[in-house]
């Protein structure tokens, strides 16, 4: 919740929005936590000195705390998710009930408030310097224990740089894709506000979503529950990400979101298929991650540990967006080409894009890469056993599309191939993203044979 609580700084409208759907998290767990109570009259600062710890139980693992651990010892765990600061000792004196007159921000009721102007709820932390005076919010007991009780429902990579979580007006289907995601054994039972390792590395937030999302269907999946989120178009997913003061977040509408299902669904069916051809001896890895780890692990690029993956995020980041990046894709097949990667053009790369924009609707783009690839692809074939590798690094660095057309004129004069550059014409506007995919096809035609594992299967 701290990430979400820090956002107003930047934008206190969008903020506002967050913490609405943060708070409809919350009300599912209030609900839960008011249903156990025997006495349903019992006052509001009641229910929070009795039931404060649960929500944080639930978040970071009952094992994390015992039913005795003071407030010290819970914030103590919460320093490992949450910014939390070195003077906090309490959360109910210091939180829900150092009190004074005032406007909730959310629900708008004139009643006894906490201000949030010396700490960001529910951790002290300075914030007097940063904040001006109308920026910051103000919460009535029950709007603030509701957010609070929102942390039983937010989930983490393991690393903690995500956090994210889904939101619903449908309260039904809130329950429901909440439920469903906690029983899936995505977490990790030692650290339950945790996601387990999959297998995938992962160093930045879009790519680490992803790898959530593809493996939460593939879960729904194994255990024949994929129909059961299929028509869920009013659950989004919600993602804040940062550090310091400053947190970006990211909104995946419920259509969007059920379009990532539809499309990891439908990969993991044709990874089986696949998987049924090819040696299995060479190929280490399961029939169902078979086209998505093929594509997504080699999309790396780099040495250190968090470069490899940084272009990788970006891409993923658009993807995430209904947007295919051809530009940044061929930065990353150039940059292993360069580095002498022995697969430099993804697994699976003509097959990952065209289910993309299948799936989610991009008949113009489809055709545009369609043509395009497929004249790189007859230009690489050409290429293949010359010595005129060269005007590959020739096309990448051309800076203008009169310098790009004239390289292709060279080529076409060196190949004595008569090429069809009407595809390209008609994008001419678009002359980088064309020469980017140009670029990947003339590429996936040379390197094919080195994808030898799962032989044309790659393309």
């Amino acid at each position: 919740m701290q990430l979400l609580i820090n956002y107003f700084i930047v934008n206190k409208n969008d903020y506002i929005k967050m913490l609405d759907a943060y708070k409809r998290n919350g009300e599912l767990f209030l609900a839960s936590i008011k249903q156990e109570d025997k006495n349903k009259n019992r006052s509001i600062d009641d229910l929070i000195k009795e039931n404060f710890r649960k929500p944080v139980l639930e978040l970071v693992g009952h094992t994390r705390i015992g039913e005795n651990a003071s407030e010290l010892d819970i914030l103590k765990a919460l320093k490992n998710y949450f910014e939390v600061s070195s003077s906090s000792r309490e959360i109910l004196n210091a939180s829900f009930f150092k009190t004074g007159k005032g406007t909730c921000s959310l629900c708008g009721k004139t009643t006894d408030v906490f201000s949030n102007r010396s700490y960001i709820f529910p951790f002290e932390r300075k914030i007097d310097s940063i904040a001006p005076e109308d920026m910051r919010l103000q919460f009535c007991k029950e709007c603030g224990f509701t957010l609070y009780c929102g942390m039983a429902y937010l989930y983490a990579n393991a690393k903690g740089t995500i956090k994210f979580f889904f939101d619903s007006y449908n309260q039904k289907n809130l329950w429901k894709i909440n439920n469903i995601f906690k029983n899936l054994d995505l977490q990790d039972p030692n650290n339950y506000n945790k996601i387990k390792s999959f297998g995938v590395f992962t160093y930045h937030p879009y790519e680490t979503l992803f790898v959530i999302i593809f493996e939460f269907v593939n879960r729904l999946k194994e255990k024949n529950l994929i129909n059961e989120v299929k028509d869920i178009d009013d659950v989004k997913l919600l993602l804040a990400v940062g550090s310091g003061q400053i947190y970006e977040t990211h909104i995946i509408e419920g259509d969007k979101l059920n379009k990532f299902v539809e499309f990891f669904s439908k990969m993991i069916d044709d990874s089986k298929e696949l998987y049924k051809k090819i040696d299995k001896e060479k190929v280490h890895i399961d029939g169902n991650h078979l086209i998505f780890r093929g594509f997504f692990d080699n999309l790396t690029v780099g040495q250190t540990t968090e470069e490899k993956s940084r272009l990788r995020n970006l891409f993923v980041k658009d993807l995430l967006d209904k947007k295919i990046n051809f530009i940044i894709l061929n930065e990353i097949i150039m940059e292993r080409v360069k580095n002498k990667e022995k697969s430099p053009v993804p697994f699976h790369y003509y097959a990952f894009l065209n289910l993309y924009m299948n799936t989610f609707k991009m008949e113009t783009e489809q055709q545009m890469f369609n043509r395009i690839n497929g004249l790189g692809f007859e230009i690489g074939n050409k290429i293949k056993g010359t010595n005129l590798d060269n005007f590959i690094w020739e096309i990448f660095r051309a800076r203008g599309i009169e310098e790009f057309y004239n390289v292709l004129v060279e080529l076409q004069a060196k190949l004595e191939m008569k090429m069809d550059l009407r595809p390209i014409n008609e994008y001419e506007k678009e002359w980088r993203k064309a020469k980017a995919v140009l670029l990947n096809g003339i590429l996936n035609a040379l390197y094919q044979k080195e994808q030898s594992n799962i032989k044309n299967n790659m393309i």
